[in-house]
């Protein structure tokens, strides 16, 4: 099953290769000129003008992403139809939700990082006690691998729901946990030991290469980075839109054999 969402994903990027380049253009460009010609390096002259300016480009950011995110798992789930030539570029009720989503997911993952912080930082005096500083800081470096992986395994289980709200049959975070309990190993692998894996093998190899073009040619090549992130982006929401349609299907296959 591995294998078949690991081919399935990239079968669907090639395969729709051409929409999406079409449908990421503009937020591409867009992306671009803030990653790239924001003055962050200029003499602050205004401090509030500036933050102001900031937060603003923050939040353009932001919303980009959102909608990058919901234009991507439309073209991959759903028919050519469905999702405008040129990308979702407008508001509605589906991409609020989706922000929503975001936001509730980002504070429910770092209050439960600080919930097992806190447990795990009350032990260390009973374990240096008990054990000695050694294994006391043994201890420490074992908790942030513990509270690394246990975000990152809450955070694949509930970002099915992502998916679900682009394509217009929304469920809930918790819902997202009831159609990942018996697939959690699947789903930390597929959605984020997966992708990072291969996010860090691109961004090393093709960092290389832009870094090489940009000491040969000219700084300017450094929009690079721009195409180099949004396509890193794509990868990780395909891997996530596979992950859920393959669940979804296998759902549906069970509930057909139990009727039969």
């Amino acid at each position: 099953m591995y294998k078949e969402i690991f081919k399935r994903a990239l079968d669907l990027l090639l395969k729709k290769k051409n929409i999406l380049i079409k449908a990421l253009f503009i937020p591409f460009i867009i992306l671009t000129t803030i990653e790239n010609y924001y003055p962050s390096d200029m003499q602050i002259i205004n401090l509030n003008v500036n933050t102001g300016l900031s937060l603003f480009l923050i939040a353009l950011s932001f919303l980009i992403s959102i909608l990058v995110s919901i234009t991507v798992h439309r073209i991959l789930l759903l028919p050519e139809n469905q999702t405008p030539t040129f990308g979702i570029l407008t508001l509605s009720k589906r991409e609020f939700s989706f922000m929503l989503k975001v936001i509730y997911m980002t504070v429910l993952l770092i209050v439960f990082a600080l919930i097992l912080y806190g447990v795990l930082l009350l032990s260390k005096p009973i374990i240096e006690v008990l054990f000695g500083s050694l294994v006391s800081n043994i201890f420490s470096l074992i908790s942030i691998v513990i509270i690394g992986v246990s975000v990152l395994v809450l955070f694949s289980r509930m970002s099915l729901t992502f998916p679900t709200i682009a394509v217009d049959k929304p469920i809930g975070l918790y819902d997202s946990l009831a159609l990942t309990k018996n697939h959690k190993t699947l789903v930390f692998f597929t959605i984020t030991v997966i992708p990072l894996v291969l996010a860090m093998l691109l961004g090393f190899v093709y960092g290389l290469v832009i870094e090489f073009l940009m000491a040969l040619i000219s700084q300017k090549l450094s929009v690079l980075y721009s195409l180099l992130n949004i396509f890193i982006t794509v990868l990780i929401i395909a891997f996530i839109s596979v992950t859920y349609e393959y669940l979804i299907n296998n759902q549906a296959e069970k509930k057909e054999e139990k009727e039969v």
